[in-house]
């Protein structure tokens, strides 16, 4: 099998190349000074893809909190998500598989949202992530297999971000105000993201939404405090009322993210294992101390 994989310098994108090579498959993995997705003419990028089996479109904008631009998001998320398809297409492809996002279904849920629940994007990001994902679903009768996976929150051995920011502090013994962030919140370890990824390119059908979680779903709290145990550190988080910590928050510009750790947000993935005959191979105790073991050797 032969893959074309977009965003292979990213955190999920190295943990995915890697894996395909190590299951045999021959993978084209382009840098982004190589590849301007938004700009690269379809007729070029198509044959860069060519006789390629399977497009894994990874690349995008990430979110970036308050410093999120619209047209930013548009160029990277939608138009070069466009012509990605577009190329795939002219490579006569067999699949492509697009790396969405949970935060389409919006910020937060009263129970475990499925694929078939409606969207509600709310900021540039998610909201360019569901244009995305509708442009895909238009193009389900053009010969290619279309899989669109969303993820919540990924961790794993090269994290970064927030997460990373989580285990510095923890690591630390630095105090966060946490111990009264108890609302459930799915994850999924980076290894059981590309697994689901790889296990799409198998599955019947020529569109299908797909969720991926692990199969524990933390709070802030409880994450903070496996990660603590992980590491054999005390962990000091007080119950501080959500009502202070998000006031405080927003004062400094970061009241979505603080709202968010008190907040549940859950994905309900029966369907895709179903759909796929799919379990996630590791544990997210596994998950965990593997994250661990990468920060504390970094």
């Amino acid at each position: 099998m032969r893959a074309f994989v977009t965003g292979s310098g990213g955190f999920i994108g190295r943990h995915l190349v890697g894996h395909l090579e190590v299951m045999g498959w021959q993978v084209i993995a382009p840098g982004r000074t190589e590849v301007d997705l938004a700009t690269l003419p379809v007729v070029d990028l198509a044959a860069r893809m060519a006789s390629v089996d399977v497009v894994f479109h990874l690349a995008g904008r990430a979110h970036r909190g308050g410093r999120d631009d619209a047209v930013h998001h548009e160029r990277d998320n939608v138009r070069a998500t466009e012509r990605a398809f577009e190329a795939a297409v002219a490579a006569r492809a067999q699949r492509f598989v697009f790396m969405s996002s949970a935060r389409v279904l919006g910020e937060r849920s009263t129970r475990p949202l499925t694929e078939s629940d409606p969207v509600r994007p709310a900021g540039p990001y998610a909201e360019s992530k569901a244009r995305a994902e509708r442009l895909l679903a238009a193009q389900r009768d053009r010969g290619i297999a279309i899989s669109v996976v969303r993820a919540p929150l990924v961790y794993g051995a090269g994290v970064g971000a927030n997460f990373l920011r989580l285990l510095d502090a923890i690591g630390r013994g630095l105090p966060l105000p946490i111990g009264a962030a108890m609302a459930p919140r799915s994850q999924i370890a980076v290894r059981n993201l590309v697994d689901l990824l790889v296990r799409c390119t198998v599955h019947g059908g020529t569109f299908a939404v797909l969720h991926g979680r692990d199969d524990v779903d933390y709070s802030t709290y409880d994450l903070a405090l496996a990660l603590a145990a992980q590491m054999k550190r005390p962990l000091r988080a007080p119950a501080v009322p959500p009502s202070i910590v998000i006031g405080a928050a927003t004062l400094l510009g970061r009241g979505a993210m603080a709202r968010r750790l008190f907040e549940p947000a859950q994905l309900d993935d029966t369907s895709t294992r179903a759909l796929l005959d799919w379990q996630p191979p590791q544990s997210s105790a596994d998950a965990l101390l593997e994250t661990v073991r990468w920060w504390r050797q970094r």
